[in-house]
């Protein structure tokens, strides 16, 4: 009976899942296909020489192109390249520039292609997202109290994007199923097992101790764990399982721990779902309900379900207002729970949570042991909550006149009067620490095990602060010796410009070595150092734009100069993890309101949080 229990739940936890995957139909293509008549013939005049089929520079070619199915089989690309058209900065300076009205055209045909594909309406269809370890574990943390280790016992989460909660790369494998099964049971032996956690979940649901009211206890469970009102047959099924099980002679704890446990494998729980439903719509999109959009605002800011005064907006109607969800966005980022914004979304963007598992080769840096790994990962951690709790500029991401330090980090920096291993807000003596670039965390994730890479810090800096992706290295290229200690002594800035004598090789560097070279005078874990290999460091370079910098400092200050880049940057990345999709061409006007309030606020973190929160891709949803 067990194995037929077993099976029959994931049976019907798989069969949930595959509802879950919406089919899209395509859409009807333009009369007129401005793609093939205006955008290909600029493309082979303008881009063919660096994007061709032979000549692939950073990767991408765009040469070829037909017609709008060309454009529609890689919108990525196209979105990237509108872009650059827009900035100007495609074609090169140095290259023959197309005509304003040329160029004009070109947008005007692209845009039409990319926003024909994917409308402002549909821009707010987001695949349905299942629970990733962090959201299960916080979510059965605050439903029922109990500790559950997701990260032991559950499989890790591919990233897609650069997160790991959005619905494309969220998929449930066999084995995922298997391992719901198992937690499932867990989770409800610790709950009915523990006198001090039933005792909580019976308070909470209103229900006697003596005799228990299983109907009270049900309905409270499935509201909260499917994260809104119950719709028609839902308690029924459930109270069905605890009759049974009652009939069969067992405690009403043992028949509630059946129900919950049927629960916890529901696509309702483990998936977050927002059904299509009757109403207003524009353009084939509708606003999400309070329900909905409670979930979307908790799983945003907090990795975790709506709260009780979150739930109680909900249920009154009242979290669809603006003052009402300005307030709650508020509320809820003075709350500790905001914490996971910093681990989770500024974890990964940054990346500074890849420090506490990067490989580092202890023999050559042996200061580098579990204490100051830590310390790195909460440098940046506090450093990105005190934005958040203080309300302060994100500029200081790029340059700030302090960081948070204990005694092994400060000591690591070469700071002194830090003493003991609490974290603690210190004023740094200059400017070669402030912001993420110099941070021990992001120096030593942008680094090999055995040296610095210019090339990792150069693509960090134009991805993860400008939003300026190159693109993948040409195949065949060889790679650099992993260890910067080689018998010809050359120091890795002379290695990589015998490497950019490669003509396929060069272009790309240019762009992305320079921000690398800046940032050479940090070592392969984050330590200053003036001197490598017996000769001074050289952290010279001139930047893609044409702007001279001369080390850390003043590469930061080139970044600050391009503030509004880095602000959309970081918007776009807000954004994508907030909606759970990533942007689209027809998100650039609202992507350039954003940044507009943002700056406008003195670049607050606030600003750009409600930003994110009150744009309509954040509270609509395009219809299946």
């Amino acid at each position: 009976m067990r194995f037929l229990a077993r099976s029959a739940a994931l049976i019907g936890l798989a069969v949930g899942l595959a509802a879950s995957l919406a089919t899209i139909e395509p859409r009807p293509s333009s009369t007129v296909d401005r793609v093939a008549t205006e955008l290909a013939p600029a493309v082979a005049e303008h881009c063919a020489r660096c994007h061709g089929l032979e000549k692939t520079n950073g990767g991408v070619t765009l040469a070829g192109v037909r017609d709008a199915a060309d454009v529609a089989r890689d919108r990525a690309t196209w979105s990237r390249a509108l872009a650059q058209l827009r900035a100007e900065k495609m074609p090169p300076k140095r290259a023959p520039q197309p005509s304003a009205e040329q160029r004009a055209t070109m947008i005007a045909a692209l845009e039409g292609e990319l926003l024909r594909g994917g409308p402002v309406g549909d821009t707010a269809k987001v695949t349905v997202r299942r629970l990733n370890r962090t959201e299960f574990k916080n979510t059965i943390r605050d439903l029922f109290g109990v500790v559950y280790d997701a990260e032991a016992r559950l499989p890790a989460d591919p990233p897609t994007y650069g997160f790991d909660s959005l619905g494309d790369g969220l998929t449930a494998s066999p084995l995922l199923l298997e391992k719901y099964w198992d937690a499932a049971g867990e989770i409800a032996d610790r709950l009915f097992g523990d006198a001090t956690l039933r005792r909580q979940l019976l308070e909470a649901a209103g229900s006697p101790a003596e005799p228990v009211d299983a109907e009270r206890v049900l309905r409270y469970i499935l509201e909260r764990t499917f994260r809104r009102p119950l719709e028609e047959g839902e308690l029924e099924s459930r109270l069905q399982i605890v009759n049974a099980e009652l009939e069969r002679g067992r405690s009403k704890d043992e028949a509630l721990h059946a129900a919950l446990r049927s629960v916890l494998l529901s696509p309702h729980f483990l998936f977050r779902w927002e059904h299509d439903r009757p109403g207003p719509r524009r353009s084939g999109e509708r606003p999400l309900g309070d329900f909905e959009l409670a979930s979307r605002l908790s799983y945003f800011l907090w990795s975790t379900t709506p709260d009780e005064e979150l739930w109680h907006s909900a249920r009154t109607g009242a979290l669809s207002g603006e003052a009402e969800l300005r307030a709650q966005v508020r509320r809820m980022l003075a709350s500790p729970r905001s914490q996971a914004l910093s681990t989770e979304f500024a974890g990964q963007w940054l990346r500074f949570r890849e420090i506490l598992s990067v490989a580092v080769d202890f023999r050559r840096f042996p200061s580098f042991d579990w204490r100051l790994r830590h310390a790195m990962n909460d440098e940046a951690r506090c450093f990105f909550e005190g934005l958040i709790r203080e309300d302060r500029s994100i500029l200081e991401l790029l340059d700030s006149k302090y960081t948070y330090l204990n005694e092994a980090l400060a000591a690591h920096y070469g700071i002194a009067g830090v003493k003991g291993a609490e974290m603690r807000k210190v004023d740094l003596p200059d400017r070669r620490r402030g912001g993420v670039l110099g941070m021990g965390a992001v120096l030593t994730v942008t680094s090999y095990p055995l040296r610095t890479s210019p090339v990792l810090r150069g693509r960090y800096v134009l991805d993860q602060i400008l939003g300026e992706p190159p693109g993948p290295p040409p195949p065949g290229v060889p790679a650099l010796p992993k260890d910067d200690h080689q018998p010809d002594k050359l120091t890795p800035r002379e290695r990589l410009e015998e490497h950019r004598k490669n003509p396929a090789c060069a272009s790309c560097h240019a762009r992305i070595d320079p921000p690398g070279f800046a940032l050479e005078p940090y070592d392969g874990i984050g330590a200053w150092r003036d001197q490598f290999l017996g000769k001074p460091i050289d952290a010279r370079a001139t930047l893609a734009d044409g702007v001279a910098v001369d080390g850390p400092v003043d590469l930061k200050d080139a970044l600050l100069a391009r503030k509004e880049v880095f602000v959309r940057s970081m918007a776009e990345r807000m954004f994508t993890y907030a909606v759970g999709r990533p942007i689209d061409a027809a998100d650039a006007p609202v992507l350039d309101g954003i940044v507009r309030e943002v700056a406008a606020s003195g670049y607050r973190m606030s600003a750009l949080v409600l930003g994110v929160v009150l744009c309509d891709p954040f509270r609509r949803r395009g219809s299946t």
